[in-house]
């Protein structure tokens, strides 16, 4: 048991009748090396119930019980590991600064057997006594000064000893905290401040500086460093023996084995069951008096009997009346719950009325907003349909009055031909009459040609009709070939755009599939290789930094395109400090695109190498918190959206892309949203991204809004998280993009072939123009030569009339001739009008169409924001009513609060009265009822003058506290008997356990003296003087023991002393509870046999104990000691270093 045990423990140990429940850890080990003890000296008792001294043992029994105590010790050493040391508990190094003799000194000591020896001077008690001052004794303790001061080195100001103390296994202390050992440093100096420090390793964090922790760390572990068995000082070792009085002697026995500290708070318990019995005899001397007290109330109550139960009465009329007001209460509460029950249906309803009316009326907004949105792109997209529509007016206007004039040209024409055929009629006529009378018939060769004539202009008039026809063939096979070419280069953009995207996804998914091996495939191909390039060589100023991408990282993936399409580039540049830097680096470039065919993203097919950017940066960390606009609170930046894990790297994409300003958006209606809320209160211009991949930018002074798509990035994704996802998703999009790839690839062919025939129909259209062009100039040659003839076959000698006939016949032929053209222009002209006519009927349908479907989405408009009217009152007028509804409830739970703290009150004063009846009177007739019986009770106190209420009152407070001391006498007699239960049990087991200890000291000492051949005695007196007496007899020539001459300590000499000192301390110890056992000066006055012997009891010793550290400190070394062993070690102190000078140097 430890000694510095709490007394206040020991109390409530002794007052728990089962004892082991409440007992701190310490004192459960200490009892089970108790019992462990008790129970190997139980066959040493056997035979001796009554033992109080060792006087009444006889040679046999000593013999007896010393082969007993061999035989155990020896059945133990089998049993006990012969390697098992202490783990926990003991002292693994002792370092000394500026203490006592030494400036600087560190000692590790062994596990179980630690000889310190050195000639004297050489500070060897200075290491005990440094281990004691650690551990918390007093300077006077250690017998080498009268405070700590007087320990530091002089010269020196201040002093520091450290112990290092094992702490593994089950008995360590507080391992949670200091781990497999605890270092414990003390530094004082010459002023006499002190101070403790706990840590876990010597240059570890200080984990405690209260002398708390040491007190509990002792007490853990059993170390009382103030008990000679713990450590026994060089000038205690001299003179334990020589002076020593017997009750000392017993005092340093009961001290030692722990028992002096179970008896004191044994006698602490006896002390406070003796103060218990005292108090208890006193209250029962009052209990008469007060019994006296409450029989006299009672007796004058008997004088007021009626009025009694008329009081009685009206108590049970106040007890049903209290709970009749509590049920009306309760009846009220529970009306009002009701009501507020229905007020939160009410509620409810009309919050999901509210939310259904919010619901509807977003929904309208948003498709008022998008009707908004629809009409005034539905007019944007059909404003060209209105201003086509007048062009078409204007040119149906023109084509009419072109029309016109033709037809009034054709009209004169015809008239005019037909006026020359009648001139001409009139001079045939006249020609025919001379003819006739002249030759009498008509000359066949120029009716021949007359008839070759006409042909011809036949033939020449169908020429010139037909030209304008073919004119306009040639004009539309033109706008057809112009139509299929453009057609054509659609198809061919739409064929190329999908073989590019196609392209582009399948290079994604080889990039993702890279990347499952390569984290640099996103940034280029055959990047590996500058990465090495860059490795090996050497920078005037750093390593470049790159590809920067490789720091970047996307928070929300939504804007993984977006991001990509603005930031791609830069991802795959590079970063340097210096220009020479820039230029070696792109000479790696270069070099690894001709040996490694490098090349960053986006890869060129057949082209020359992309060699990626190279930025020279500075290094100026600038704070750009200023114009961040996601810390001002303006909205969500592409700073916001990124994680860059590089300071360098983000001042960068600051400086090139002023990502901290640049703000973004789910969506472009978004976009335009953050705009106007922006736009003015915090910026004059702006730049969103949203994340449908638009770039939208305004500032304030022109009101300017643009927006537009952003420049596609070709490379790969370069924001790609889930590598194996993404690629699953993109194959199934591969396969459409090759489906639509197909498709395109075949409309194109079809393109292909439209064109082609166009450009035949137009080559064809031409021809036929080029005919008429060719045949027109024939045909008049032709007429000309055939009028020739037809004149030449004429006779010469006609008059004027055929020569006027000719002319006008040649007048009738050029009329025709412009006839012609006229009608051939007509009917170009007709085309034209029917043509302009139709597309200015399809638009005009086309106008109508858009008007129509224009008032309709009005009418749709005007309807939804009536809807949207309409929610609006029926919002404001639920709004009303839920507000309404809200301060009623609270209106309502006030009054529930204020009448559930007065039912509270009333139900607490019923409960005064009598416990809740199951039935409730009316509360208007029980206070008639209590009334009449007021009037009663008035009326009997008046006729026997006695105050009721008082003289009740006192009897129930008297009697409450008659029945109050009863139970507490009660109480405490139970108390006072488990204590004295208690202590006579303890005191029992104590005496047994001091006996069976005492009886196991004697019997190892007279074991341990006999080595040396002497006989000795322990005379312990256990009832009377509390003494131990201590007899040694040096010469056993005698037969029996009770023939020797026994010596007392005194009288022995100074070698027979300290070998009976060591005799007695390893008896001792054999019960003493402490991991630790100090010796200092053991064998100061032994020779080398005596010395041998104590040195071989020693070693014995520490070999039957486990758990246990043995130092023990010799001027002498230990030749001739077996101190071989696991755990045993033999340190040896340099010589002390002295100014020693010869004699004759003085002389």
């Amino acid at each position: 048991m430890s000694a510095s045990a709490s007394p206040a423990k020991r109390t409530s140990e002794a007052l728990d009748p089962e004892g082991d429940g409440k007992r701190i850890q310490a004192a459960k080990r200490v009892k089970r090396e108790r019992v462990e003890r008790v129970e190997r000296t139980e066959a040493i008792e056997e035979g001796s119930d009554d033992l109080d001294s060792d006087d009444e043992m006889n040679d046999d029994d000593v013999e007896a019980n010393i082969e007993e105590l061999r035989r155990q010790r020896a059945v133990e050493r089998r049993r006990r590991d012969p390697e098992e040391l202490a783990t926990a508990g003991v002292v693994k190094e002792i370092s000394l600064i500026n203490f006592m003799c030494h400036e600087n000194l560190t000692v590790t000591l062994a596990e179980k057997m630690n000889f310190v020896v050195g000639h004297n001077g050489s500070g060897k008690s200075a290491i005990l006594s440094g281990l004691a001052v650690a551990l918390g004794a007093k300077a006077t303790i250690t017998g080498r000064g009268a405070g700590l001061k007087s320990m530091i080195m002089t010269g020196k100001d201040r002093a520091k000893v450290t112990v290092t103390m094992r702490n593994v296994g089950d008995d360590a202390f507080m391992h949670e905290l200091f781990g497999d050992q605890v270092v414990i440093e003390r530094n004082f100096d010459q002023s006499g401040s002190s101070n403790f420090k706990f840590r876990a390793t010597k240059d570890g964090k200080i984990l405690s500086d209260k002398r708390d922790m040491l007190t509990k760390m002792c007490n853990h572990w059993q170390i009382n460093i103030d008990s000679p068995l713990c450590m026994l000082t060089q000038d205690n070792a001299k003179t334990f023996l020589a002076k020593t009085d017997p009750k000392i002697m017993y005092s340093f026995f009961l001290k030692g084995t722990g028992l002096g500290s179970i008896m004191e708070s044994y006698k602490l318990t006896k002390y406070s069951q003796e103060k218990l019995s005292r108090d208890l005899a006193s209250a029962t001397e009052a209990l008469p008096e007060q019994q006296d007290k409450v029989r006299k109330l009672q007796n004058l109550i008997q004088y007021a009997e009626k009025a009694r139960n008329l009081r009685k009465k009206q108590e049970d009329l106040k007890a049903q009346l209290a709970w009749a007001f509590v049920n009306d209460k309760e009846s009220e509460i529970e009306t009002v719950r009701g009501y507020m029950a229905s007020l939160n249906v009410k509620s409810e309803m009309i919050v999901g009325k509210l939310g259904e009316i919010d619901t509807a009326d977003e929904k309208v907004k948003e498709d008022i907003r998008m009707l908004r949105d629809g009409i005034a792109k539905f007019v944007d997209d059909h404003r060209q349909t209105q201003q086509d529509m007048l062009a078409k007016k204007k040119k149906l206007s023109a084509a009419r009055t072109d029309l016109a004039a033709a037809k009034t040209a054709i009209t004169q024409c015809k008239g005019e031909i037909q006026a020359r055929e009648d001139e001409i009629a009139v001079i045939e006529d006249k020609l025919a009459a001379a003819r006739r009378e002249q030759e009498g018939e008509v000359n066949p060769e120029q009716l021949r040609l007359q008839q070759q004539l006409e042909a011809a202009e036949a033939q020449k008039s169908g020429l010139v009709r037909m030209l304008p026809q073919n004119e306009r063939a040639v004009a539309t096979a033109k706008a057809a070939v112009d139509e299929t070419e453009t057609a054509l280069r659609a198809a061919e953009n739409e064929y190329n755009e999908a073989d590019r995207n196609t392209n582009d996804i399948r290079r994604n998914l080889d990039n993702l599939q890279a990347r499952r091996t390569d984290r640099l495939a996103p940034y280029g191909r055959n990047l590996r290789s500058v990465m090495q390039a860059i490795e090996s060589t050497q920078w005037k100023h750093s390593k470049p930094i790159g590809p920067i991408g490789l720091y970047v990282k996307l928070v929300d993936p939504v804007y993984r395109n977006c991001f990509s399409n603005m930031l791609g580039s830069s991802l795959c540049s590079f970063v340097v400090r210096d220009p020479a830097d820039q230029n070696t680096l792109q000479r790696i470039f270069e070099q690894c695109g001709r040996q490694s065919n490098f090349s960053a993203s986006p890869v060129r097919q057949g082209g020359p190498p992309n060699f990626p950017s190279i930025t020279l940066y500075k290094g100026d960390r600038y704070d750009f918190s200023n114009g961040d606009l996601y810390r001002q609170g303006v909205g969500e930046t592409v700073l916001s959206k990124l994680e860059v894990d590089d300071e360098d790297v983000l001042r960068v994409l600051i400086t090139a892309h002023q990502i901290e300003r640049t703000l973004v958006a789910p969506s472009d209606n978004d976009a335009l949203a953050v705009m106007d809320r922006v736009l003015g209160p915090h910026r004059h211009s702006i730049v969103v991204f949203s994340a449908s991949e638009f770039r939208h930018n305004g500032h304030v002074k022109n009101r300017l809004r643009q927006s537009g798509p952003q420049t596609k990035w070709r490379g790969p994704d370069m924001f790609v998280t889930d590598v194996a996802a993404e690629i699953e998703r993109l194959r199934p999009i591969l396969n459409e993009h090759e489906t639509d790839l197909y498709t395109k690839r075949a409309e194109l062919q079809v393109r292909r072939q439209e064109a082609a025939a166009a450009r035949d129909g137009l080559k064809k259209a031409q021809a036929d123009v080029d005919r008429n062009n060719k045949g027109i100039p024939h045909i008049k040659r032709m007429i000309e030569a055939i009028s020739d003839k037809l004149k030449a076959s004429r006779p010469i000698d006609g008059n004027a009339t055929e020569i006027s006939l000719e002319e006008v016949r040649q007048e009738k032929t050029n009329l025709q001739e412009e006839l012609n053209v006229l009608e051939g222009n007509f009917e170009v002209k007709e085309t034209d009008f029917k043509d302009v006519e139709t597309e200015c009927e399809a638009a005009q349908a086309l106008l109508t169409s858009f008007q129509e479907q224009l008032n309709t989405k009005k009418d749709m408009l005007v309807n939804l924001q009536a809807q949207e009217k309409q929610y609006e009152k029926e919002r404001a007028h639920y709004r009303g009513s839920l507000g309404r509804a809200k301060q009623q409830l609270q209106k309502e739970e006030d009054t529930i609060d204020e009448a559930e703290k007065t039912l509270k009150t009333w139900t607490q004063a019923a409960l005064g009265f009598m416990e809740r009846p199951d039935e409730f009177g009316d509360a208007k007739a029980l206070e008639a009822q209590r009334k009449v019986v007021d009037k009663q009770i008035e009326e009997a106190r008046r006729r026997t003058n006695i105050d009721l209420d008082q003289i009740v009152h006192q009897h129930l407070i008297e009697s409450e506290r008659l029945d109050k001391a009863t139970r507490s006498i009660d109480k405490f007699r139970e108390i006072e008997r488990l204590l004295k239960v208690g202590f006579d049990d303890r005191s029992n087991r104590w005496q047994m356990l001091r006996r069976a200890i005492s009886l196991r000291i004697h019997m190892r000492f007279i074991e341990n003296i006999r080595q040396r051949g002497f006989e000795g005695r322990l005379h312990f007196d256990h009832e009377v003087g509390e003494e131990l007496r201590l007899e040694v007899a040096t010469s056993i020539d005698t037969v029996t023991q009770r023939e020797m001459v026994y010596k007392r300590p005194e009288s022995l000499s100074g070698g027979e002393r300290s070998f009976v000192t060591v005799s007695l301390l390893l008896s001792m110890w054999d019960s003493a509870p402490a991991n630790l056992r100090c010796l200092d000066e053991w064998d100061v006055f032994l020779d080398s046999a005596n010395r041998r012997i104590a040195a071989g009891l020693l070693m014995d010793g520490s070999r039957d104990v486990t758990s246990k550290q043995f130092v023990l400190i010799s001027p002498l070394d230990m030749n001739g000691v077996n101190t071989g062993g696991r755990g045993n070690k033999v340190i040896r102190l340099a010589d002390p270093v002295r100014n020693q000078r010869r004699l004759e140097e003085f002389q």
